[in-house]
């Protein structure tokens, strides 16, 4: 039971312990840091309430008693009159292809990757508080999965408060969120509340040797890993990390625009600029912590504070070539190679 989430052995426990011994609380609120494995576990635990016979359902999101709701845009969803209905046909199409555990990884790691924007509105809280009062199909419960449960507006947790009040007897909740406090108080004290720590990095090798990939790859993409698992460590992309370090401390722009290109397709340009931010980020930080001169350490403080700003401009603006030309310019500035000393 729970063989295939990797850490985390206080939550398993916890969960095994209410499956052994019968008393499965009506709703859940799986809270802690983003990409640490709540979802997966909150698929897991549906699959041990609905039945180890069931599993390729859950897992194909085709199982009738089984629901996923997560922060969209409307524009982005089908609607086929059920908003509840477009977001399960939309899963189930966009894992058709997608066959090895590697691929249904990284498509849900971009799925729910978010701009900002997204939110559950009140007509699929609508919705979810009707299909709730239906009989299961399969079994004796229906699940709901809801993600990122801090994201739906005032008006939709009211409402869904309606059905968390007093749950039917044969309907679950399983909520998650990034942040606890951003979840109403009202949602949260009927709730049993479950905390993730972070990821160790035997986690972060586990996880990664059991999609398939190799070894010394995984060891190289830990220099990034900070206790969870995001777009920027996911390894979609085989980066030498030291090179783009390189490329930077060299004053060679030229150079790095080179190795993105030969690296990624266009469509990837994003994902490895927030890399390579994350890396000057991670590499100025150790410089504060290694070095006792007050004044570079202002500058570097001060270096730090800009690439945070331009990661967080990311999300709404993007032009490769104008962000990476700011970022060497901004390297000028302290630059007097005391660093690679």
């Amino acid at each position: 039971m729970f063989e295939n989430i990797v850490g985390h052995e206080k939550v398993k426990n916890i969960l095994k312990k209410s499956l052994e011994e019968n008393r499965i609380a009506g709703a859940y609120l799986f809270t802690g840091c983003k990409g640490v494995g709540k979802f997966t576990t909150a698929v897991e635990f549906s699959i041990q309430i609905l039945g180890q016979k069931h599993r390729k359902l859950v897992e194909e999101f085709k199982h009738p008693d089984f629901f996923v709701v997560y922060p969209f845009l409307k524009k982005d969803t089908l609607i086929y009159g059920s908003l509840l209905k477009s977001i399960n046909d939309n899963l189930q199409n966009s894992l058709k292809d997608k066959i090895t555990p590697k691929e249904r990884f990284n498509f849900f790691l971009n799925l729910f990757t978010f701009s900002g924007n997204e939110n559950i509105p009140v007509d699929l809280v609508r919705e979810i508080i009707i299909e709730s009062n239906m009989k299961p199909y399969l079994g004796n419960k229906r699940v709901f999965v809801i993600r990122n449960v801090e994201m739906m507006r005032k008006e939709s947790a009211n409402t869904f408060l309606k059905i968390l009040e007093e749950p039917p007897e044969s309907t679950m909740f399983i909520l998650t969120t990034d942040n606890l406090y951003s979840v109403i108080p009202t949602i949260i004290s009927r709730c049993q509340i479950i905390k993730f720590g972070n990821l160790s990095k035997d986690d972060f090798f586990e996880i990664f040797k059991r999609l398939g990939y190799e070894e010394e790859r995984i060891k190289k993409s830990l220099d990034l890993f900070e206790g969870s698992i995001s777009i920027d460590n996911s390894m979609e992309v085989m980066i030498d990390y030291h090179k783009m370090l390189e490329f930077f401390l060299e004053d060679d722009l030229d150079g790095l625009k080179k190795y993105f290109s030969e690296i990624s397709k266009k469509n990837e340009e994003k994902y490895l600029l927030k890399v390579f931010l994350k890396i000057l980020i991670k590499y100025f930080n150790k410089r504060i912590r290694e070095n006792d001169d007050e004044i570079l350490n202002e500058k570097y403080s001060s270096m730090v504070d800009e690439l945070i700003d331009i990661e967080h401009d990311l999300k709404v603006n993007f032009r490769a070539e104008y962000i990476l030309t700011h970022i060497f310019n901004l390297n000028q500035g302290i630059k007097d190679n005391v660093w690679k000393s």
